[in-house]
């Protein structure tokens, strides 16, 4: 998705069916605290920032954030409950609560109660609203109020948050393209910071200073990035220098939780060609030497992300665990001493798994595949200059599910050392399925660890792994071998495993 390609805007927002019927229900609620006296004040309902942006640019949506003018978003959230309690919507079968597929279903509709979760405010981690965050029409709606802030303290730091009107809310949001707002009241557009004009020119530009509005939540650092990779976007030359300034810098690795900027970048993953983008804008930026951490430091190879544009749109590669994967390449089975939570013994641990797990907080699958796919790299390459079966098969079974990514991690380690790869990654997908070692991994062992000990008179411990590799190796070299075959095969094995003696003379 690009900037706007026409310069006549809609004049309104087009709403689906079930957009409406969520606001018509919102309206009715707001209707009702008037006429119950719940408040004195009409209660003007907005729909702020994300799902505004994608539906002037015509795009689907259902992120929807409420922004309220004379009442807490908690508040509000109460008056829904109050509202579904008071009538008989909720034991309908349009259940704002959730969408009946069966009559079992309904049944458990009708014991259900309204509630919603309320989500704190935290200013250390940037978080200054306290947001209520409920479930309607299958639309999962955050509620705030509009807010404006000001500053009492010496260091013009700790905000003061009080409601706010319309203007003063859009100027504290993240970007222009962001600060529209759809008035559910009026059914009408209204944009205070010239955010359709941004939506026009494809640019990401913040309401107030950059340095300011980042200084408020550094993680709109990395929301900036998003946006422009999702959008094709450009970021403006003054939000640039801001990115670069040290303040900024500093306040994005300590003011921001790892949780927020795993999640952040996650996010830019849409689809693996915003995730590319995203991650050499970070780059460009020198942003992943902010965010890519390990207590003891990291090798990061910037450089060779253009190199994985060649494998971003090829079918069954994790573009978002190659792109990790590549950065990280330099610190292969690099580890540090890790303090143990008992405060007393260290532990080795993998700079690369660090810096997944606990440095930006993604999941320890994630920090495990990384790993594997880094210190693996030099078996995908050896695979990619011609290795044969056997070794096309160990390489499936350690690699499974990511083999492909796998292969193009190496592809991209030869390219950055000066080598050529063309058709290479190709005729290596070509050939292993050609072997017909697709799904290699999932196959169970002709001989399993009992049977080993039998058959070879073998004891407990690390023999029996010894030779149930040798079974792995008999599978993937014979397709079509029996378990008869195999045993037989591990016997002659057997008789001439060559052992050392104390000595050093061979014996067979």
């Amino acid at each position: 998705m690009s900037a706007l390609s026409s310069t006549v805007l809609p004049p309104s927002i087009i709403l689906t069916n079930s957009e409406a019927h969520l606001f018509s229900f919102l309206s009715k609620v707001a209707e009702s605290a008037l006429e119950s006296a719940s408040t004195t004040t009409p209660i003007v309902l907005r729909v702020a920032g994300g799902w505004v942006r994608d539906k002037v640019l015509g795009l689907d949506s259902d992120d929807i954030d409420i922004a309220l003018d004379t009442i807490s978003g908690v508040a509000f959230a109460e008056l829904c409950c109050s509202y579904l309690t008071s009538t008989s919507t909720s034991t309908s079968a349009s259940s704002p609560l959730s969408t009946p597929a069966s009559p079992n279903t309904q049944q458990q509709d009708k014991k259900k109660k309204p509630k919603f979760a309320t989500i704190q405010s935290n200013p250390s981690q940037s978080k200054h609203l306290e947001t209520a965050t409920m479930n309607l029409f299958n639309y999962s709606i955050d509620f705030t109020n509009l807010r404006t802030e000001t500053y009492s303290d010496s260091t013009g730091r700790i905000p003061q948050i009080s409601f706010g009107t319309p203007e003063e809310d859009a100027s504290r949001r993240d970007f222009t393209v962001n600060s529209l707002f759809y008035n559910i009241t009026t059914s009408s557009l209204e944009d205070y910071t010239s955010g359709i004009s941004d939506l026009k020119s494809g640019i990401i530009r913040t309401p107030l200073s950059p340095k300011l509005t980042f200084l408020d939540d550094p993680l709109r650092v990395l929301r900036g990035i998003r946006f422009s990779s999702r959008f094709n976007f450009t970021l403006s030359p003054s939000l640039i220098t801001s990115i670069k300034d040290p303040e900024v810098r500093l306040a994005l690795s300590t003011k921001v939780s790892k949780e927020r900027v795993g999640k952040e970048l996650s996010g830019c993953f849409k689809t693996p060609e915003s995730g590319y983008q995203a991650f050499k804008l970070l780059t460009s930026l020198n942003l992943d030497e902010v965010i890519f951490t390990c207590p003891t430091g990291l090798t990061l190879s910037s450089s060779i992300l253009p190199h994985v544009s060649r494998y971003v749109t090829v079918s069954s590669v994790s573009v978002r665990l190659l792109l990790m994967s590549s950065i990280l390449l330099p610190n292969g089975r690099d580890v540090f001493e890790e303090l143990q939570k008992n405060g007393r013994t260290y532990k080795s641990r993998s700079k690369v798994h660090y810096c997944v797990r606990d440095g930006i907080k993604w999941k320890s699958n994630d920090a495990n595949d990384v790993q594997m796919l880094v210190e693996g790299v030099d078996e995908a390459v050896g695979l990619l200059k011609g290795e044969g079966r056997l070794e096309g098969g160990m390489f499936l079974r350690k690699f499974k599910e990511l083999w492909r990514t796998g292969l193009a991690l190496g592809a991209v380690k030869i390219l950055d050392g000066g080598g050529e790869v063309e058709g290479m990654y190709e005729e290596t997908v070509e050939r292993i399925q050609g072997y017909n070692l697709e799904g290699c991994w999932k196959a169970k062992p002709l001989v399993d660890g009992k049977g080993l000990q039998e058959v070879l008179e073998l004891g407990k411990g690390p023999e029996v792994g010894k030779w149930m590799k040798k079974v792995v190796e008999f599978m993937l070299v014979n397709e079509k071998g029996t378990k008869e075959e195999c045993v037989e095969w591990l016997k002659k094995c057997k008789e001439q495993d060559m052992l050392e003696d104390e000595d050093g003379d061979i014996k067979v």
